[in-house]
């Protein structure tokens, strides 16, 4: 293509009934002047996009950059699935297309809540972290705090009730004993604190999420692990000479089998459906649920995890993507979104 069009890499979040601008950058990749119209084609998010100057004209190597206008109806639904829009150019002298890219936005409910957590020092062990809460609302909340270590692990909140006047702020205190090495390396661990309106109900999603991830260390220092390693050693050798036996020293390369790496993604491919792994929800859950129904319905679909491809757009904490490739050109994969658009009605092309 001529032309290259940049669209943001995050889905782009949308409140019901809030006009949103999105900014797409583009550049002429010709050898001569290039005179474009820009257009977003027909998609369930792309009924909700106009683009204010759609014309422009750029110079051989030259940029420039247009915004996407998202006007989303008042009574659409937040869901935790993602929306694709594709934005398309012409050349405008022939009406030939120069150039294509997909975006991905999301509905959300607009913010009522904010939440930060923020970790204090501390020593092996107990880890404490302050969480600070903003009321954004003109009217007021009793919040319910909820609390999930990623691996398992001790974790406490308090007050696990906070209640803040409009516009008001407040703070708990969390304490984490997360699982950790005995030695070696650091250990990756995510704390997720969630915010419920009590008045709401069990069954209302949250009204915010605050995440954060830490490296929890090993229990034994340097020291004490390089002392408790010398006596393995020599209990090791005592216990090979003694049984006459063949001890695996640590360090010594296994000959077990790896899985294999995930396969690869091709272009164009079908984008069918999006779930976000992080944010509060149960995105694979949903996503192998919904594997699962496209499969009972004969259409040829696999799961990738957005965070081992180069070629799939990926989320702020990764996504689960529905999609089908080595269909071979573009036409055939519209072909294929066109056959099973019954049943995956958000199912686009992504050149």
């Amino acid at each position: 293509m001529d032309l290259e069009i940049i669209l943001p890499q995050a889905p782009v979040a949308l409140v019901p009934g809030v006009p949103a601008q999105v900014r797409v950058e583009v550049r002429n990749r010709s050898a001569t002047p290039l005179p474009v119209r820009l257009t977003v084609q027909p998609s369930r998010a792309g009924s909700w996009a106009r683009i204010d100057a759609p014309t422009l004209t750029l110079a051989p190597g030259d940029g420039g950059t247009v915004d996407v206008g998202f006007h989303p109806p008042a009574d659409v639904p937040p869901a935790a699935t993602v929306l694709p829009f594709t934005v398309r150019a012409d050349d405008s002298r022939h009406g030939v297309p120069v150039g294509r890219a997909t975006g991905l936005v999301t509905v959300t409910a607009a913010r009522r809540l904010e939440a930060t957590l923020s970790r204090e020092p501390a020593r092996r062990g107990t880890v404490p972290f302050s969480l600070a809460l903003a009321n954004l609302d003109t009217t007021s909340l009793a919040l319910r705090l909820d609390t999930r270590l990623d691996p398992p692990g001790q974790v406490t909140v308090e007050p696990t009730v906070v209640e803040l006047p409009p516009g008001g702020t407040g703070t708990a205190r969390v304490r984490v004993r997360p699982r950790s090495a005995l030695i070696g390396s650091q250990t990756r661990y995510v704390l997720a604190v969630t915010c419920h309106d009590i008045k709401a109900g069990d069954g209302a999603p949250p009204v915010a999420t605050a995440e954060e991830d830490d490296l929890a260390p090993p229990r034994l220092g340097r020291r004490p692990a390089a002392v408790l390693g010398t006596v393995l050693l020599v209990l090791l050798a005592a216990t090979a000479v003694v049984v006459g036996g063949r001890v695996d020293l640590p360090g010594r390369t296994s000959t077990g089998s790896t899985a294999p790496p995930p396969a690869p993604v091709s272009r164009p491919y079908a984008l069918v459906d999006v779930f976000p792994q992080r944010g509060g929800t149960d995105g694979r859950a949903a996503a192998d649920a919904t594997l699962a129904r496209l499969a009972a319905a004969g259409m040829p679909v696999r799961l990738v995890d957005s965070t081992t491809s180069d070629q799939v757009a990926d989320g702020q904490g990764g996504l689960w993507v529905l999609l089908q490739d080595g269909l071979g050109t573009v036409e055939a994969t519209r072909a294929y979104c066109d056959r099973y658009r019954a049943v995956a009605p958000k199912c686009d092309v992504v050149p």
